[in-house]
């Protein structure tokens, strides 16, 4: 078994989407991928305004402001020993969005397929909203500080790239790293177990330095 589950992968596609990128039939896959590539460059047109790049210079700056009004206002609360939620937002909001999650909860239909699915779909959001709600709300330094720095990158990643570039990027790597990675998926893990093991000991200075990540005595 190497690193990633490449046929497991697979399985989770399509299966003519899989046969194409996997090049089931190297002359069909040829064909279907010059087609859409083709019809990518010949009908998108670039955007003016980099949603990546927006999401990371708003949410970057609005993400800060919660964070610093977060701060004064716990630092008034203990002045003045005033109890209450310690984020003004998460008064504000949270009750609204336990209110919807709830109503979406029991909205869920009945049918068995149909429930299983969106049930499943239903469990990933909530995971996923556990560290959001942590980040946006302060509850945890470390998690916030790490929201920052990905919005932060999100920003400088969409000066790099414009979104048409991405896409096509996307596009390229789709219909080449599955197959390759499938086809040299030995050597492959031996250079990327190698990359990380030479990035480890970096990883661990950086988290080091970090305030709430570094690794705690034993």
């Amino acid at each position: 078994n190497g690193l990633f589950d490449i046929d497991g992968f697979r399985l989770s596609l399509p299966s003519a989407v899989g046969d194409v990128i996997f090049y089931a039939n190297p002359i069909k896959s040829a064909m279907v991928l010059c087609a859409v590539f083709a019809a990518f460059l010949l009908t998108f047109v670039d955007l003016g305004l980099n949603p990546m790049y927006l999401t990371g210079f708003f949410g970057k700056y609005l993400l800060a402001i919660n964070v610093a009004v977060t701060f004064l206002w716990r630092g008034y609360q203990k002045i003045t020993k005033k109890e209450g939620p310690s984020n003004i937002l998460e008064s504000r909001l949270k009750p609204h969005v336990d209110r919807a999650m709830g109503a979406a909860e029991s909205a869920l239909p009945q049918k068995q397929a149909v429930f299983d699915m969106m049930s499943s779909a239903w469990d990933s959001v909530r995971q996923l909203g556990g560290p959001i709600s942590k980040a946006v709300f302060v509850g945890d330094v470390p998690t916030t500080l790490k929201a920052l720095g990905g919005l932060w990158g999100l920003q400088v990643f969409g000066c790099i790239f414009s979104f048409r570039s991405l896409i096509f990027l996307g596009l390229a790597a789709l219909a080449s790293v599955p197959a390759l990675y499938k086809k040299f998926q030995g050597p492959a893990d031996e250079v990327l177990l190698k990359g990380w093991e030479k990035a480890k000991p970096l990883i661990e200075k950086l988290k080091a330095k970090i305030p709430g990540m570094k690794p705690k005595a034993s």
